[in-house]
């Protein structure tokens, strides 16, 4: 590697595990498929929100009316797991659900990620949300009932942010960013100089946005801003508005350099970012083209990428009649500002045709669509679109409209490919702050093959015998979707390397993955199967036993050696290691998987009991 290409790395960020609740996906794996299948997560406004027919009218004539009654919603947002981060009923109750919900995805991003949340306590780990809507606040205001003590804190926008770093004990900056539309974004990119500057070793940056009261729906329908019709059309000519919608996303990053060496799962590389202000313009909410080109043209100069080597565009997209005409005049100026002059190479898409305006959490829901298609090698299609809106001119400039499915090629020339998969993501607030990020596809690291062991131990644990069970029954179903393509040895080690032990264990000894569904599925039906473990652990822990920790290590050193053991000997050992773990014993596992002969398997992450809590009806009108 030469000089430009290690400084280069020196300044690239890794993302090494995501988590998301998108409008009709509860997690990443879903929200690809509905991009995939080119579904539409729009939907009429749910009752448990408002009743959009009491306010249905002429925003124009009529008091408090609004003629959209379309959204993007995500289930069980009143739902939570108090008992697993340790919150009494009264304060979570009390609690803006905005909150509730980054707390999960922040657990579920680590364990995607492989890092046991309990090795990162004291580390400098930065939290960065970011977060614009503040509804539940206002339903607790606007009734009369009395105000609880948890009142304050569990509405105040800091703690959003600072109940992540408070429950999971991490020292680095922590605070919520609102720029608007434009608040992940930021918080993805103050997140990056962090960890730049050396503020921080490892980050978690994101956004949430959740729709609870008809206010805003109100306001922007006077404003002229929502589609009357409920989608959005990006660059179409039909193009009238923009859908509000709801969700969250998180990611956690990382310097590219340590990641490597760690050898952390790399979802994808954040090569550049920047921000900027449009400035003072027509209006406060009018775009700005020049700005929108100018940030977009930083954040590839801070790449130290070419132009050409950009082959998709994730537009903010909002599908305003005006506002994407605008946008695609600035994407051009800033292409030729970088020096490109080849045309039609770069798609243009934009997941708002998808799932509509996750508002404060938009950035983050196109940048976790780019991570996947990378992964996936393809481009969803802008849903909606027919016919290109008449003020864009396209034929001369650089972009192609990803109007289907297809296949995301790499940038080619005659000696073979000229770059990776590279995008650029922009996101633009209503108040004039822009932001844009450059990201690249994960690097091929290469991998020694496995080694063929007789038997492979797989841990489960929870924290109740609920939990436990479905744990279980989502790994089944994650066998049957995607166990054909992993190796036993790397699910083993994800479950005991990439997750927290609790008190309610499982244990398997298997020597295949079909003999792990088997016995997964006796265990369903019977309780029981051969080879299968269960204990559940006193609250107090596992008292300390010289003698089974003296056992647990001979154990390890035994099947870690090269030393030559029978099948049955082989297999005889993993039980009884396996009734150390349920016994609540931990053992050195990382010795029973060379470093290097495995692979982090994103597995279903930790399912969280859904238990309602939301403010009192008793009180109040």
């Amino acid at each position: 590697m030469g000089r430009e290409g290690q400084a280069a790395m020196n300044h690239d960020i890794a993302i090494i595990g995501m988590a998301c609740r998108f409008p009709g996906a509860r997690n990443y794996e879903e929200f690809w498929e509905n991009l995939k299948e080119g579904r539409s997560s729009i939907q009429e406004i749910p009752k448990d929100r408002w009743d959009w027919k009491a306010y249905w009218g002429d925003p124009q004539k009529e008091r408090n009316k609004s003629n959209s009654k379309w959204g993007g919603f995500i289930d069980d947002v009143d739902a939570f797991d108090p008992g697993f981060f340790g919150l009494s009923a009264r304060e979570v109750e009390a609690t803006d659900p905005q909150r509730r919900i980054m707390l999960e995805l922040t657990w579920s991003c680590l364990e995607d990620a492989g890092v046991r949340p309990s090795r990162l306590s004291g580390n400098k780990v930065g939290v960065y949300i970011g977060v614009f809507n503040f509804d539940y606040k206002g339903l607790q205001e606007s009734r009369e009932r009395t105000i609880e003590t948890y009142h304050s804190i569990g509405t105040a926008s800091a703690v959003i942010a600072n109940r992540i770093s408070h429950y999971f004990n991490f020292k680095g900056p922590s605070f919520p960013i609102d720029t608007a539309c434009s608040s992940s974004f930021n918080a993805i990119h103050s997140a990056a100089q962090s960890l730049l500057l050396g503020e921080c070793d490892m980050a978690l940056a994101g956004g949430i946005s959740l729709i609870l009261t008809p206010s805003r729906h109100i306001s922007f329908s006077k404003a002229g801003m929502l589609s009357p019709t409920g989608s959005c059309k990006t660059f179409d000519d039909s193009a009238d508005g923009y859908v509000r919608s709801e969700g969250a996303g998180v990611v956690l990053l990382k310097p590219l350099q340590r990641a490597l060496e760690d050898g952390d799962p790399i979802c994808g590389i954040l090569k550049g970012s920047a921000v900027n202000h449009n400035g003072k313009t027509h209006t406060l909410t009018y775009p700005n083209p020049d700005a929108q080109a100018e940030v977009i043209a930083e954040a590839h100069r801070r790449a130290g990428v070419p132009a050409e080597s950009i082959s998709y565009i994730e537009a903010h997209g909002t599908g305003t009649p005006k506002g994407d005409p605008m946008e695609f005049q600035g994407l051009v100026k800033a292409f030729r500002m970088l020096g490109s002059d080849k045309r039609n190479y770069c798609g243009l898409g934009s997941v708002k045709t998808n799932i509509g305006h996750l508002e404060s959490a938009a950035g983050i829901a196109g940048l976790i669509k780019v991570l996947l298609s990378m992964k996936h090698k393809q481009l969803p299609g802008l849903q909606n679109f027919k016919k290109l809106n008449h003020r864009i001119s396209i034929e001369d400039s650089p972009f192609y409209m990803v109007d289907r499915l297809r296949d995301w090629e790499l940038p080619q020339t005659e000696e073979g490919p000229a770059f990776p998969r590279r995008a650029g993501i922009s996101s633009f607030g209503f108040g004039g702050t822009n932001s844009h990020v450059v990201v690249e596809e994960a690097p091929d690291t290469g991998r020694v093959a496995g080694q063929r062991l007789p038997g492979r131990l797989i841990c489960l644990s929870a924290k109740t015998e609920e939990a436990l069970r479905r744990r279980m029954l989502d790994l089944m179903l994650w066998l049957d979707n995607k166990g054909q393509d992993c190796e036993l040895g790397d699910v083993s080690a994800t479950l005991l390397l990439g997750r927290e032990h609790f008190g309610v264990r499982a244990a398997f000894v298997v020597k295949d993955m079909q003999e792990l569904r088997e016995k997964m599925a006796r265990v369903r039906d019977q309780g029981e199967a051969e080879g299968y473990f269960q204990e559940h652990i006193p609250v107090n822990g596992a008292k300390a036993q010289p003698l089974f920790e003296q056992l647990g290590k001979a154990l390890i050193h035994e099947l870690g050696s090269n030393l030559a053991i029978s099948e049955q000997e082989y297999a005889r050992k993993l039980m009884a290691l396996a009734e150390l773990y349920v016994k609540g014993h931990e053992a050195d596992w990382e010795a029973l998987f060379p470093r290097g002969r495995v692979r982090h398997v994103h597995l279903p992450t930790y399912p969280f009991a859904r238990e309602r809590y939301w403010i009192s009806e008793e009180e109040g009108v």
